[in-house]
């Protein structure tokens, strides 16, 4: 890490940790707690840029090496910026089951039905890998690499570079650029839930050709 980057990483912890203070616990409302839920995202992304724009700058290429050796870069940086991240940071207290809420009633709407999540994840009907996501883990696009409209719709808008993407019943948020686990909202499916006949949204980030370092 060059001492560029390396106090870039000091500067956006800091201002990672000035957020998290600022985030306190507090009884809110529905709308209070989305907000609360969009003003965590902000946060992270001001330490995202603030610890990009100490990286060297990211290059179309045809190397796929390169392209690979760029995004571990990022995610490095990322990681090294946010040392005490934890699940539920983002995904806190009053926001998650909020979300949840609203996903598991969004399920009762019609074509957006339980059954079996597992084997509707793929198109092929596999079942996933057996993988559990963990903050600052590098995602597997593997074992979650799709969403359904009628669970899109009812989520909080995400900036560019951010997503939201089930592993099993977890909900993740993910760091497409960094191929990173920012947070995850764990059960956020009841055990029932699933995709089966259920329309995908094959968002635009393609799998990734080599497995990915942890």
């Amino acid at each position: 890490m060059t001492g560029q980057t390396a106090c870039a990483v000091m500067v956006a912890a800091a201002l990672w940790t000035g957020a998290a203070h600022g985030m306190m616990r507090h009884p809110a409302d529905a709308e209070a707690q989305l907000e609360r839920f969009q003003s965590a995202v902000a946060a992270y992304m001001t330490l995202r840029e603030s610890v990009t724009l100490a990286l060297p700058p990211r290059e179309i290429s045809p190397d796929l090496d390169q392209v690979f050796l760029a995004v571990d870069a990022m995610a490095a940086a990322i990681t090294a910026a946010r040392p005490s991240a934890k699940e539920g940071d983002i995904f806190d207290a009053e926001a998650g089951p909020q979300l949840r809420r609203r996903i598991r009633h969004s399920l009762r709407e019609p074509g957006c039905e339980a059954g079996d999540i597992a084997a509707s994840a793929y198109d092929t009907g596999s079942p996933p890998a057996q993988w559990r996501p963990i903050v600052h883990d590098r995602f597997d696009w593997g074992a979650g690499s799709f969403m359904t409209w009628c669970l899109l719709d009812v989520l909080p808008a995400l900036p560019e570079g951010l997503q939201f993407r089930f592993v099993a019943r977890d909900l993740v948020l993910v760091d497409i650029d960094a191929d990173l686990v920012v947070d995850v909202l764990p059960d956020a499916l009841p055990p029932t839930a699933s995709w089966r006949g259920i329309r995908k949204v094959r968002l635009e980030t393609a799998t990734r050709s080599r497995p990915l370092t942890v």
